[in-house]
């Protein structure tokens, strides 16, 4: 749009006319990210696709669940490949059920179990999916102003993928790099609208802002 009106008569030359979609940026760089894990999560996906195919798996599954656990708390759910979130619940219930899993697999011989290493890698993946899980939950929220959480929750997204840098795992590693690349590419640059809702907002104001760009971009990049 600016591209298309003289900027010298718009406030900062135009430079707030163009935003781009929190949303859509997540779920980028979270897809890219699962595309270089997505091997180490098949057989989890792969044990959940086989107790959901038919309403009678299902069923033997859900009766040994409510037998080695008080509540049934919820559904296996298979993943979707077009939404990463649906990863992250597939993963987070075939943990929860990881003892239900392992019995199943000694009654059922046409049940393949993860292996001990599936489990863990899964853990993995699961734990680094809730943060972004959790980010795209509360900036779609409704009842509440969104403007002022963008700015210190993409820091800590930031901060949280320049940890898994420096995990012993090399596909983590590896996932880590695929996302800060995409991070990089969008938001190098937060938009000046964001971090002005964050030091207008009463329960943030200027030492939010500083403490969460100083902690996720390095003091050295702060102006005095």
């Amino acid at each position: 749009m600016p591209n298309k009106l003289d900027t010298s008569s718009l406030m900062m030359d135009g430079s707030l006319l163009h935003m781009h979609c929190a949303a859509h940026i997540l779920n980028q760089i979270v897809k890219d990210g699962l595309d270089v894990m997505e091997k180490g999560t098949k057989r989890v996906q792969d044990s959940v696709a086989f107790l959901s195919a038919t309403p009678k798996r299902h069923e033997k599954f859900e009766k040994m669940a409510r037998l080695f656990n008080n509540e049934y708390k919820c559904r296996l759910a298979l993943d979707c490949k077009t939404r990463w979130n649906s990863t992250y619940i597939m993963l987070k219930g075939a943990l929860q059920y990881k003892d239900v899993l392992e019995r199943l697999y000694i009654r059922e011989k046409n049940f393949t179990c993860p292996t001990e290493e599936d489990w863990v890698f899964a853990m993995e993946v699961c734990d680094r999916l809730k943060v972004f899980f959790d980010v795209k939950e509360l900036l779609s929220g409704t009842p509440y102003v969104t403007a002022s959480l963008f700015f210190p929750q993409i820091c800590g997204i930031r901060l949280a993928i320049r940890k898994w840098e420096t995990s012993k795992h090399s596909v983590i590693k590896a996932m880590s790099k695929e996302m800060k690349d995409k991070f990089e590419k969008y938001w190098t640059d937060v938009h000046r609208l964001m971090a002005i809702a964050t030091i207008v907002d009463p329960h943030c104001k200027m030492h939010m802002l500083k403490a969460s760009f100083g902690s996720s971009y390095g003091t050295e990049h702060m102006r005095p």
